[in-house]
């Protein structure tokens, strides 16, 4: 039997069931990772099929939804869609049979959603039992209406199984709720290990991660006791705009777009200020103009100045549709969609990384006063004070640290031109602790 064949027989199969009827329908992707959900929907009932009974949902991710979404794609993925429907079915065959226990569930949204304790060892086994149990299911299923391609199915929950003992083992030791963090790296550790000379490719290893402050300060003791002072020399709305990507990635998509739109317009201020140091405007007076820029009515008439005076061509502002959108979501508490957060961070990206390029091949040297002009609150929380005998006492000297992100702004890599693919490969590398799909 093919498998566009069994995909339709299966469709009907979760549909038709008098007593435990379930929905399935394709739904556009939030993350890279997501293939498909099951959700037992225990607690809303609804009228189908002329009664009143709970309706379980499977869900099967796409980055495009077929249309209609409710029936089954024949066409584009057969077999793949197949296995998912399969394996989520076989969660729904053993809610319907009482083996998924509140013990159980509270342990899977402590794996798949929270993150913000460790798990046990009996929850772990909870978990991974239950997944044995839903591939199980799904074979089962599936040898009743005629499917054979075996080696395929049972890859796929091989994989799948893999995935969940990894995130287990991880989450039984320390929990990995994600949120955005700054990695501060011991050189001393690195050099003392290396005979002074610091081994970058194990940086990963001996790394602290310590909360984001917006002075760009940071302090830090490493697990061999050495104390560090370190000044992140990334502008602040380019850790934003990494931010945002956090939130995107979690599928808070309307703090994203919050988010993304405080970046440009921190950007749009440092262009400001860029253009102020390379006309030669005093510090003062600079200070004085990128505060007004910060008032939203002047803005726009302070970047399209400054814009002017720098490269000599208009600004490259949003169009009034994105502009409009952006104003929904900040002002008026509107949700955005995915593909909606996707094409407006696109567009804060492009202008960013377009701008920010002009800026430094037109004006170097303001360019770099400015960026270096940011830091010096940093360098001074950590300079030390003199004594009456002149003696310095206080902080050691900071360690100036560039932390690659999205923007990348001072990287000199080459840049992926399309934001989603850089989004999804910022997902899967970042956020890989949080997958929830069946591979």
């Amino acid at each position: 039997m093919e498998p566009s064949e069994c995909l339709a027989a299966l469709w009907t199969r979760a549909r038709s069931d008098a007593d435990h009827p379930v929905i399935v329908s394709y739904v556009a992707r939030r993350t890279p990772w997501e293939i498909g959900l099951y959700n037992p929907n225990s607690r809303s009932p609804q009228f189908f099929g002329g009664r009143i009974l709970y309706v379980a949902q499977i869900d099967i991710f796409r980055d495009e939804v077929p249309q209609p979404e409710n029936e089954p794609d024949l066409v584009t993925q057969p077999l793949e869609d197949l296995i998912t429907v399969a394996h989520e079915y076989g969660h729904h065959s053993s809610y319907v049979a009482g083996e998924q226990s509140e013990e159980l569930w509270i342990a899977s949204h402590v794996l798949c959603e929270s993150r913000d304790r460790c798990l046990t060892e009996r929850e772990g086994n909870l978990v991974l039992g239950e997944e044995s149990r839903a591939w199980s299911n799904g074979r089962r299923v599936l040898a009743e209406i005629g499917f054979d391609d075996w080696e395929r199915y049972d890859s796929r929950a091989s994989a799948g199984l893999e995935v969940y003992k990894t995130e287990i083992a991880r989450l039984a030791t320390e929990p990995t709720r994600s949120h955005f963090r700054i990695p501060i790296t011991c050189w001393r550790c690195l050099s003392e290990e290396k005979g002074g000379n610091a081994d970058v490719s194990r940086s990963h290893e001996d790394r602290i991660l310590v909360d984001v402050t917006n002075d760009g300060a940071y302090s830090a003791i490493c697990k061999r006791g050495h104390e560090m002072n370190v000044v992140l020399q990334n502008p602040r709305f380019e850790l934003m705009f990494e931010s945002a990507c956090m939130a995107l990635g979690e599928g808070y998509f309307h703090q994203a777009v919050a988010s993304f739109a405080a970046s440009l317009d921190g950007f749009q201020t440092f262009l400001v200020g860029v253009a102020c140091r390379h006309v030669g405007v005093s510090t003062d007076l600079t200070e004085f103009v990128k505060d007004e820029a910060r008032r939203s009515e002047r803005q726009p008439a302070a970047v399209a100045l400054g814009y002017a005076a720098l490269i000599g061509a208009r600004y490259p502002f949003m169009s009034h549709k994105r502009r409009e959108f952006r104003g929904q979501v900040v002002h008026e508490g509107y949700f955005p969609t995915f593909e909606e957060t996707l094409d407006f961070a696109g567009a804060v990206y492009d202008q960013i990384v377009r701008v920010n390029d002009e800026l430094r091949a037109k004006a170097t040297d303001a360019y770099q006063a400015e960026t270096v002009a940011r830091t010096l609150p940093a360098h001074k929380k950590f300079t030390p004070t003199a004594t009456a005998k002149g003696d310095a006492v206080g902080p050691t000297s900071p360690m100036g640290m560039y932390m690659t992100t999205v923007l990348a702004l001072l990287d000199s890599r080459p840049r992926r031109e399309v934001f989603r693919d850089l989004f999804n490969a910022f997902a899967i590398h970042i956020h890989s602790d949080r997958r929830r799909a069946v591979p």
